[in-house]
């Protein structure tokens, strides 16, 4: 923020989750106003309509607060398999995640072409719970990354940072 006003004295943040209807989130109670800017640990407020508002503490008319909405979104971090593993067909190989923010369900992809392309789906609407047991396909490729993406924000995605492998697998079964 700016400032007009050399001897100006402390000031609230607060934020709006309604377009700016009202200010029921508290950024920080009490800054300096000369401090102008505060680090902000960004609340589990996931919405499209935020705004932020700063008063002066001293004279609550003293007043500005954000003319457009910005958004307050979730984030995944996949972290298995996050690049070069291999992996085998058929077998059972946990897939898994953090969130940040509230996501009630995800959908679960893979790439067989270095992340270009995401149409295969794993599972559709899983619950959001950071893990899920997959049995490998039959997709055989050096290639091969996962990606997590919200059902409710398509835009809320996170994939493997590198490529890893899905190899077959032989085994003798006679003469044994």
């Amino acid at each position: 923020w700016t400032r007009n006003g050399a001897s100006m004295g402390d000031i609230e943040i607060r934020y709006s989750t309604d377009g700016g209807t009202t200010y029921p989130g508290v950024v920080v109670a009490n800054v300096a106003s000369a401090a102008l800017s505060h680090n902000w640990l960004i609340p589990d407020a996931i919405d499209n309509e935020v705004r932020v508002k700063i008063t002066l503490l001293s004279d609550s008319t003293t007043t500005s607060a954000s003319t457009a909405n910005f958004s307050i979104k979730a984030r995944f971090n996949v972290t298995s398999p996050n690049g070069n593993e291999t992996w085998f067909v058929n077998e059972a190989r946990d897939i898994t995640w953090t969130t940040g923010g509230t996501v009630a369900t995800v959908n679960l992809h893979y790439s067989t072409d270095g992340g270009t392309n995401y149409s295969n789906l794993i599972s559709g609407a899983e619950a959001n719970d950071g893990t899920f047991s997959w049995t490998v396909p039959d997709a055989i490729s050096n290639q091969v990354r996962v990606r997590v993406q919200s059902v409710a924000d398509t835009t809320v995605v996170d994939g493997s940072n590198a490529n890893f492998t899905v190899k077959g697998t032989v085994a003798v079964t006679s003469p044994n």
